[in-house]
């Protein structure tokens, strides 16, 4: 599977089990996205990984 859509879909199911109120699962799968960034060639923006980066942290905060 191409890493970076392992982290979309990875990333996008997190996003979305979090607003279905599936937290934990949410930030498990959250956190699985963030550790391909340093894997994949990254063909989105920078901008888009620095938001994706500082949503997880958020999110993160909010699991404390």
């Amino acid at each position: 599977v191409d890493p970076f859509k392992r982290w979309k879909v990875l990333y996008d199911l997190g996003k979305s089990e979090i607003r279905l109120g599936e937290v934990r699962q949410g930030i498990d799968h959250l956190r699985e996205a963030y550790d391909l960034l340093p894997e994949i060639s990254f063909r989105a923006t920078a901008a888009a990984g620095r938001a994706a980066s500082a949503r997880l942290a958020e999110r993160l905060s909010y699991d404390s």
